[in-house]
Parts: C-alpha cells; structure tokens; sequence
C-alpha cells in the first residue's frame, strides 16, 4: 500500500517520522519487541484499507501482500462497510509472458463493481488512467 511513508523508503530518518506521525507510534520502540513491528504494521495498512475511499493496486508480478490488499478491500461490502473504488493496474508487456493469477482475472464486474482491471501500455496512460480514477 502506498502511504506517504512508503514513498519516503530510501531515507530511514524520514520515512519514520512520517510512520510515526501518520500512526501515532514510534517504529524504534515497536521493534525493540519481536514481532511487534510487523504486527502493528499489518493492523495498521488493514485499518487503512477499512477506511479508503479508493485503492489502486499493480499487479505484474505475484505479491501476496498486494493480494491481501485486493482482498481486503473487495471483501468490505461483506463486513458492512462501503467499497472502495479499485482500479488494478497491468502492463499490457506482461501479457504475454507472465499470466495474471486466476484470484485477479476472476473478480468479475457483476459481483464487484467498483472494481476494474486496466491494462496500460506506457506511463503517460496510467498516469492520465488514474487522475481520471481519482477524479470520478
């Protein structure tokens, strides 16, 4: 998941100040219990999921944290709560030589409608596919 944090990743100092302003925690102190970071971590991006208005996931190559994000989110009319708008990214290169996993291509547009799948073929159409996403 994208968080202002994750864009920070190449400079620590930075990226955990961000973390621990947008979570109120200190990742020094988490980490200094084992387990305790990555256990904040994932019921953090989950309370995150739970409350976006939209997601935009890349799926060209296998994640299983992306994968859990998808579902996360495709699965919130099921737990009382609005969808998100979810727009899955693929470059169409990848198309021929890497197969989508059957648990994306499967979301069909019946059963969930706020989400869509967009194959892009160079920067400049995803860029102008997501302004156009975020701006619906």
């Amino acid at each position: 998941m994208l968080t202002e944090h994750v864009a920070y990743a190449d400079d620590k100092h930075v990226k955990d100040s961000l973390f621990a302003r947008n979570t109120g925690r200190d990742i020094e102190a988490l980490s200094k219990t084992p387990g305790a970071l990555d256990q904040f971590i994932r019921q953090q991006a989950f309370l995150w999921l739970d409350d976006c208005t939209h997601f935009i996931g890349v799926v060209n190559v296998p994640s299983w944290g992306v994968g859990m994000e998808i579902e996360r989110c495709l699965s919130r009319p099921q737990r009382n709560l609005p969808p998100a708008k979810m727009l899955l990214l693929r470059s169409v290169e990848l198309d021929a030589t890497a197969r989508l996993s059957p648990v994306i291509t499967g979301i069909n547009s019946t059963e969930f409608p706020f989400c869509q799948l967009f194959r892009y073929s160079d920067e400049a159409e995803v860029l102008q596919t997501i302004e156009s996403f975020l701006a619906a």
